[in-house]
């Protein structure tokens, strides 16, 4: 099959939620299809990685989006009835070479990459539509609007109504809507639930050859928390877990550190965690997880997977979470995850993983092999070639 893959951020390096998946997906298609890529970049750094993805893709096409423009179309889109967010990953030069691209070319499936870059087909009837939504993003901004005060608590409310509107209108008129969590699916079905037979479930997974497992014994004392780290989740759970767990966690282990490893971590974060190691970016996230002894994930805002979950999961470090964060991922707690809902619980769990080396090693052997299981990408994704196959045999 030929497939056109839209995505609104450059697929590669695959360091980041977004990225992985999609990474994950093209490598996975193009084992037994062609797939021509069309991408926004809004990082000139970007262009350096199509020789990457030429090794997967027929055809790369990058489209470099400047942040300060976009974000001025996006703020002047708020006196319309249009998504911000829409109105930010949008390139007219995109726009215009796909559409002479579907007039010139023979494509099987059109695949659309999160919710913004469904805009770049939405009046073609000629193609069978995929779209991957991975988050319910309508859902995700009206968690930021009951985390933020005025006014950006009111604009991340009409945003959040402008996209529910958007989300319903793509799964009308697209074939496959997936997301990545049945709590996803559920969320999704309250918006259309005259179309939920097009949503499907395909779970997230890891990497097993590049993330490998590292034993418990001989470990750093020391906690981790990795991702953007100008994500406003990861800025949440971060000076969250620093200023009211950590301190729990210090009565009992006075010498324990906490990395906070992440591109972008802003001034707050720097400023409330002044005693934390915050790295910046790293190149490999590997040799940090290969230290630590525990992996905290203290997420308040959460929707769809957490990859630093699965990945920290697979190194064989043992992972503690609020409940928040278990979304899309069905480990046992106490056998293959710990969870923590108060500052006090969360403290006192990992505080027995740290004074406890048994424990932490039977947690994290549990740990991996449920990544396994379940989170392996060429399985999960497999449901994708019975679904396309599917459809072009219709036509």
């Amino acid at each position: 099959m030929n497939i056109l893959f839209i995505t609104h951020k450059m697929p590669y390096p695959p360091d980041k939620g977004e990225k992985i998946r999609a990474f994950n997906i093209i490598k996975h298609l193009s084992q037994n299809h062609k797939v021509f890529l069309y991408s926004l970049s809004d990082n000139k750094n970007d262009l350096y990685y199509i020789e990457k993805l030429n090794e997967y893709c027929a055809s790369v096409n990058v489209y470099n989006i400047c942040s300060f423009f976009s974000n001025l179309r996006a703020a002047m889109y708020l006196l319309t009835r249009y998504p911000f967010t829409f109105a930010y990953f949008f390139s007219y030069r995109m726009k215009k070479d796909i559409k002479k691209a579907c007039k010139d070319k023979f494509f099987d499936m059109v695949f659309t990459y999160c919710s913004s870059s469904a805009q770049y087909v939405m009046g073609d009837e000629s193609l069978i539509k995929c779209v991957d939504f991975m988050d319910i993003d309508s859902d995700k901004w009206k968690s930021y609007a009951r985390k933020t005060k005025f006014p950006f608590s009111l604009i991340y409310t009409i945003e959040s109504k402008r996209l529910a509107r958007w989300e319903k209108k793509i799964n009308e008129t697209f074939d496959i809507s997936i997301v990545t969590t049945e709590k996803e699916k559920e969320r999704f079905i309250t918006i259309d639930p005259v179309h939920a037979t097009k949503i499907i479930v395909i779970k997230n997974g890891v990497d097993f050859n590049y993330f490998e497992y590292h034993s418990a014994k001989g470990r750093d004392l020391s906690l981790i928390f990795s991702g953007q780290m100008d994500y406003l989740p990861n800025i949440d759970a971060v000076i969250y877990f620093y200023s009211k767990i950590l301190p729990f966690i210090r009565k009992q282990v006075p010498n324990v550190s906490f990395y906070i490893v992440g591109r972008k971590p802003t001034a707050t974060v720097r400023r409330i965690c002044k005693k934390a190691i915050v790295t910046g970016y790293v190149k490999d996230i590997r040799n940090y997880l290969a230290k630590a002894a525990v992996c905290v994930v203290s997420i308040r805002i959460s929707h769809g997977v957490q990859n630093k979950i699965l990945e920290a999961m697979a190194s064989g470090l043992p992972v503690v979470v609020t409940s928040e964060a278990l979304e899309g991922i069905d480990a046992i707690p106490g056998k293959e995850i710990m969870v923590g809902n108060t500052p006090e619980e969360f403290a006192l769990v990992v505080t027995e993983l740290l004074q406890n080396v048994q424990k932490r090693e039977l947690i994290s052997k549990n740990a991996q092999e449920y990544v396994k299981r379940y989170h392996n990408w060429k399985i999960n994704l497999s449901k994708l070639d019975i679904i396309f196959n599917d459809f072009v045999n219709m036509q």
